[in-house]
């Protein structure tokens, strides 16, 4: 990638201005319905977890490389027939790499996108077998089961021919729980530290702002592809790809130089 002539800070400042000024101009985000409390979002933390938009802890392990201009794309709550090909397609068209959170029922519902996640390059995380934002709380042969139960799921969309390396718990950064049965399977424990909050879906112009707004060097984002109506981060991801490029950066999967 060539040198950038000015900070990446100041490109998606520009980029932001324009944005902004498009999305105020074409009326993008005003009067659309917040999401219902049944979409079970991933992004809404556990009490004391530290998590949520703006503001927190985050989890240094599971970001990019801090030296160079790189950024880890995920989407959440997936595979879904519509919008995980929509999200795939925008992906393509800006040469981007992402992970996608799985929950297990989704996968046995949809195992072809599964497969066609997989295709396009991009890699699998594991995010229970049923959503549950409750895992934390649960004995050591639940949580067994709900990170077992979507690894078959998952291995069986592919047909076993890909390795499922992360695991991100969901409403939460993966707690101590939690951590020590990934350590017994294997299973990096992947956080964020970018949150739109888009399934709220507080609007496009909003959640690009807000990731264009947050990101630097080494920033994990989370976005959605599943759990609901993701129409808002579909139309906003074409917008946070082009920032993203403006700026110099790089797509990477997690722990990737």
């Amino acid at each position: 990638m060539n040198n950038l002539s000015w900070p990446a800070t100041i490109i998606l400042g520009i980029v932001l201005g324009l944005i902004a000024g498009a999305a105020e101009n074409a009326g993008v985000g005003q009067n659309e319905p917040s999401a219902s409390a049944s979409e079970s979002p991933s992004a809404t933390p556990d009490s004391g977890s530290g998590g949520g938009s703006g503001g927190g802890e985050t989890n240094p392990d599971t970001g990019g490389s801090t030296e160079a201009n790189t950024v880890t794309l995920t989407f959440d709550d997936g595979p879904h027939p519509v919008y995980t090909q929509q999200v795939l397609k925008l992906l393509e068209e800006h040469d981007a790499i992402a992970v996608f959170c799985m929950v297990g029922q989704r996968a046995r519902e949809h195992p072809e996108v599964v497969r066609q996640v997989v295709d396009a390059g991009h890699a699998l995380c594991n995010h229970t077998d049923s959503h549950d934002e409750q895992l934390s709380g649960r004995t050591r042969e639940q949580i067994e089961r709900q990170i077992g139960e979507t690894d078959e799921a998952l291995d069986a969309a592919v047909g076993g021919d890909t390795e499922v390396r992360w695991f991100r718990q969901p409403g939460t950064y993966v707690q101590p729980q939690v951590r020590a049965v990934l350590d017994d399977d294997e299973l990096e424990p992947l956080d964020w530290t970018v949150d739109p909050r888009d399934w709220s879906r507080p609007g496009s112009a909003s959640i690009v702002q807000d990731v264009l707004g947050q990101v630097e060097p080494g920033s994990v984002i989370l976005l959605h592809d599943g759990g609901g109506d993701r129409s808002q981060t579909v139309a906003a991801l074409d917008q946070i790809l082009t920032g993203l490029d403006a700026a110099g950066y790089r797509y990477v999967l997690p722990g990737d130089p």
